[in-house]
């Protein structure tokens, strides 16, 4: 049975000088894993839709849970990150996260979008990869189910907008004079975040996908959301990424 949908390669596995499989991050199927007959010659007119970084019209041959490359055609290309290698190496981190946080034959079309959004900041537009990157990390634990509580104090729900602490573990949020009150386990992570800070986050959290990338912080800040994002998230889904490493070395 022949099927057409739309994906993103974040991954690929070379089998032989002309096989290979290609992770391909959809809408309606999750992430599935592609055969790729050929696509390795210049001439090939599979060889740019099976590119990593690259979103593509597939029309693939399905039997039971395999998939099989028939045809392919490019809709966007981020390809040419591969210049940058401190870019490269935070899409690399980008789809190394998609893929570990997917799976085949679920909706992922949150996640998806947050990907390709990702992506294309990283590739058209002038914000840093420092807030790429945090509001990447921070709206994926959102996307998968653990969304921070941001609204008010988990404990008196008295409003947080001037400042709160944030529980890594549960994504509790709250207010100073409860922060007192309360004996968190000794694995237990804590950040204040300061008022501007959680009007960061509240943005990210709550805003539609294509509009999350349109705000600034001065440096310090950036440099708080960001190692509270990705302590966030590293939190929740208990993985490391050697992409993560190389994006930090540079």
């Amino acid at each position: 049975m022949d099927i057409t949908l739309n994906g993103l390669v974040i991954g690929e596995t070379k089998l032989t000088d002309t096989k290979r499989y290609i992770k391909v991050l959809t809408d309606t199927l999750g992430t599935i894993s592609v055969v790729v007959h050929g696509a390795t010659s210049m001439k090939s007119k599979n060889l740019a839709p099976v590119r990593m970084f690259t979103y593509s019209s597939f029309i693939l041959n399905q039997r039971k849970d395999s998939f099989t490359l028939k045809e392919g055609s490019v809709i966007k290309s981020f390809f040419a990150l591969g210049s940058d290698p401190k870019k490269l190496a935070l899409a690399s981190y980008i789809a190394s996260v998609a893929g570990y946080v997917s799976s085949e034959g679920e909706d992922m079309k949150a996640l998806l979008s947050l990907t390709l959004n990702s992506l294309y900041a990283l590739s058209e537009s002038e914000k840093s990869t420092e807030l790429i990157k945090a509001v990447f990390e921070l709206k994926c634990a959102v996307v998968i189910g653990f969304s921070p509580a941001l609204i008010a104090c988990t404990h008196c729900s008295s409003d947080i907008a001037h400042g709160g602490y944030l529980f890594i573990n549960d994504g509790e949020v709250v207010c100073e004079k409860c922060r007192d009150k309360i004996r968190p386990d000794e694995y237990e992570i804590t950040f204040y975040l300061p008022a501007s800070i959680v009007s960061a986050m509240r943005y990210i959290v709550y805003s539609d996908i294509k509009k999350i990338f349109s705000f600034t912080l001065p440096q310090n800040e950036l440099e708080m959301l960001g190692e509270i994002s990705e302590k966030y998230l590293q939190n929740h889904i208990e993985t490391a990424f050697p992409a993560l490493k190389v994006y930090k070395s540079l």
